[in-house]
């Protein structure tokens, strides 16, 4: 166990030897049920999130996060995708740890909470549980006393806060990308679930492997309708501050202790007005069962509210819905007189309604076809079409279009949860198409170019493209147009309609830019000035799939048994459509690919990173106004 006792006791009797009396919160980190998935994932002191990760992605597999251990109800709550548990996000106690150094062995104390709750436990250790008002905003402050057979008494103060951090938004805040159980990837010769290679050449082949032919889908997420995930930024930045006010609470001296509670309702695919104001017509999960022949699914949405609905609904007594309209479109909101205030809004939101995934992808795939062929137009149309890409025209009038919501938002979060604007982080979408070997010291540089040609395979198959249709080559000036037209343009629109008071959070845009999409590309093997150029592909191949190669155009075999999803030895922070596959492998290769151009685990560190410095900050600055 890592944390330590807070210890303050004053004695009421005379004893031969000053007894102590120690408390501390029993769970810091409320979303995990289990304390002891906090000790274990807790992040130590003066330590970035970025270091923590590397220490624990190899042992991402399985069920090693408690992913199916908090107090999210991924089935709970009016037909709905999930709700938190009833009194997750309104505790009436919390529970703590007591100790009495000294204690007579063996023996049997009174303990006493104030002048109220008392019970007979060992004077070595107890537990207690303090009661707690959300309503209130102010923290539960009463004393412990304890008083054993001889007439010692001890007494020691106790001071508990809970600080409420809500997560709302999009993919990047969701998690997609990172599931918390990867897929496993085995060899399966007997028979072909899912192969990217044509027949003649897949002989012997290591392939991608489901159990039961595809019916128990091996990925799992925190909420596998959203796909959300304990690896999102939001979770760990969150996470983050539960372990330093964790560590805080150990040190002597120390009277009063925090909890943290967070709860996200991000969902992948999120818009302002399909999602954050309005139901969500076609999250992940909706889209995974429609692609289940033998499944059916409940349309327009199975997330039946919105953020907001469900996120006000969760921290209200009371209340009802709202009639709120947005021109002609019907808000789905929820009105509360008093509802839990949050302490810290996390968000990220806009990227989906400005297209960004899509119009990079756009960006990127070839302008024609192999040898300029009708076959070949006809599969690029096929592409665009099934990937449903955007061009960067019609980009740049979304974005125009996305950044009038902000400030609706900020009007809605300050009337419906009463929460000030400077409570909220806005966090920023990362450029992960640069060139890591030619920035320049003042964060410009070259975009990725031919670098980009390994990765792209599954989603040329997604589209059922015929490989001598055409080949990936992205050329260094369509990725510069892409990072020019499409990356910086979303940025500086999202960042000039930021609300009044809102903070931003952009600390991790620089060190993206050393781990885009072609960083290992250029990653030093045993020659520091060896690159991956036509003369040594192996380096672009290294997280690649099947791929033609740069002379022969041979296709080769994947290493499937090779991949590990988290692996800290790589220095890509975004998943390519191959990344994706193999990461979150599903029998619809439409939903295995839908973690393309989102940040791996280390990436959504380095993004809770950016997002703990304002939110360490904020804490401190309601600290010392004694809230």
């Amino acid at each position: 166990m890592f944390a330590s006792f807070v210890s303050l006791a004053t004695i009421a009797a005379p004893s031969a030897a000053a007894p102590s009396l120690s408390w501390r919160l029993e769970n810091p980190f409320r979303l995990f049920r289990n304390p002891a998935d906090f000790e274990r994932l807790r992040v130590p002191a003066n330590t970035k999130l970025e270091t923590w990760f590397a220490g624990i992605g190899p042992q991402i597999k399985g069920d090693f996060l408690p992913y199916r251990r908090t107090y999210w109800d991924p089935a709970g709550g009016e037909n709905t995708s999930g709700q938190y548990e009833a009194g997750y996000l309104r505790p009436t106690s919390h529970r703590i740890l007591l100790s009495w150094r000294d204690a007579p062995a063996g023996a049997t104390c009174d303990w006493q909470i104030g002048a109220q709750q008392s019970w007979r436990a060992p004077c070595a250790s107890t537990t207690a549980d303090i009661p707690y008002d959300a309503s209130r905003r102010a923290p539960s402050s009463t004393e412990i006393t304890v008083r054993a057979g001889d007439g010692s008494t001890a007494t020691v103060p106790v001071k508990i806060h809970d600080w409420l951090i809500l997560g709302l938004g999009d993919s990047y805040s969701s998690g997609e990308g990172s599931p918390d159980r990867p897929a496993e990837l085995r060899v399966d010769a007997a028979r072909k679930v899912w192969d990217p290679y044509p027949p003649e050449e897949s002989r012997g082949f290591q392939r991608v492997w489901f159990p039961d032919g595809g019916k128990t889908p091996q990925v799992a997420w925190w909420d596998n309708e959203c796909n959300r995930s304990l690896l999102s930024w939001q979770a760990m930045a969150a996470l983050r501050l539960a372990s330093r006010l964790a560590d805080e609470a150990g040190q002597e001296g120390a009277t009063e202790q925090y909890a943290v509670t967070f709860a996200s309702y991000a969902c992948s695919g999120a818009e302002f007005y399909d999602g954050i104001f309005t139901a969500q017509a076609n999250p992940p999960g909706v889209l995974k069962r429609a692609a289940a022949a033998d499944e059916t699914y409940r349309a327009p949405s199975s997330v039946q509210h919105s953020q907001l609905y469900a996120a006000a609904r969760d921290l209200c007594e009371g209340g009802q819905p709202v009639r709120a309209f947005h021109g002609n479109r019907r808000l789905d909101m929820f009105g509360c007189a008093a509802p839990r205030r949050p302490d810290a809004i996390l968000l990220s939101i806009g990227g989906n309604d400005a297209g960004f995934a899509k119009a990079i992808m756009h960006t990127v795939l070839p302008q024609a076809g192999d040898g300029n062929t009708a076959p070949g137009a006809a599969a690029l149309g096929i592409m665009h079409k099934t990937l449903g890409t955007v061009d960067g025209r019609a980009a740049q009038t979304r974005m125009q279009r996305m950044s009038n919501h902000y400030r609706p938002l900020a009007t809605t979060l300050e009337s419906t949860f009463q929460a000030p604007r400077d409570s909220v982080i806005l966090l920023a979408y990362p450029n992960s198409i640069m060139r890591p070997d030619r920035l320049r010291a003042n964060g410009a540089g070259d975009y990725c170019g031919l670098e980009m040609r390994a990765g792209m395979e599954a989603a040329r198959v997604r589209a059922g493209i015929a490989k001598f249709w055409w080949h990936f080559w992205p050329t260094q000036a369509e990725m510069t147009s892409a990072g020019n037209d499409i990356v910086l343009a979303l940025q500086t629109t999202i960042k000039r309609a930021l609300p009044d008071g809102w903070r931003y959070a952009d600390g991790h845009l620089e060190a993206f830019k050393q781990h885009g999409m072609c960083a290992d590309a250029f990653k030093a093997e045993a020659d520091s000035a060896k690159q991956a150029t036509d003369a040594h592909p192996e380096n672009v191949a290294r997280y690649g799939m099947p791929r033609h190669k740069v002379v022969a155009r041979q296709v080769q075999p994947l290493e499937n048994l090779e991949w590990q999803p988290y692996d800290p030895a790589q220095q890509r922070w975004v998943r390519t459509p191959n990344d994706s596959l193999r990461t979150q492998t599903r029998p619809s290769l439409a939903k295995s690919i839908g973690g393309a151009f989102h940040p791996t685990g280390a990436g959504y560190a380095a993004m809770a990173d950016a997002a703990y410095e304002q939110l360490t900050r904020l804490f401190d600055e309601r600290r010392s106004e004694g809230r």
